[in-house]
């Protein structure tokens, strides 16, 4: 509905001003780059989580991993979606539909920087044990024991 408008908006406006290429070009540029933006995927590979929202979105290595586990987050409702950064600092991908359903990974970048990426999903159980099943895949330890992250022994 938002692009509609927005669409709309630009051709009448290029249309009063005599500028209807403009209006035209403008319209299908919106139009193409919510096509672009209103798909998320996401992928667990043997080695790591892909998340791409159009073409933006990290790729987490799977030993980088801390904790995965489904959770509700509290950016839902009307239009409240896309890519947002909330007040903790946790990235959040939220996808329409998901009813406020995620995964929420805690993971460690490689200078050692905590970083927290919250995934809608309309199926987060699923998500957070693909996550587990390919970490056990690579013979990694458990993402959390009792609550803290576990870390290997030598």
């Amino acid at each position: 509905a938002f692009v509609a408008a927005l669409c709309s908006f630009f051709i009448i406006w290029c249309a009063l001003h005599g500028q209807w290429p403009l209006g035209l070009a403008l319209a299908a540029g919106t139009i193409l780059t919510g096509l672009y933006f209103s798909v998320m995927r996401v992928k667990v590979s043997p080695t790591a989580v892909e998340i791409r929202y159009g073409n933006l979105g990290p790729t987490i290595p799977l030993a980088a991993i801390e904790s995965a586990e489904p959770v509700v987050h509290p950016h839902r409702g009307f239009l409240r979606w896309g890519i947002t950064i909330n007040r903790k600092r946790e990235r959040l991908y939220v996808i329409a539909g998901d009813a406020g359903h995620a995964v929420r990974i805690v993971w460690r970048t490689a200078r050692g920087q905590r970083r927290v990426h919250i995934i809608g999903s309309r199926e987060p159980q699923r998500l957070a044990d693909a996550i587990a099943q390919a970490r056990a895949s690579m013979s990694l330890p458990p993402a959390v024991e009792d609550g803290r992250p576990h870390k290997a022994e030598d």
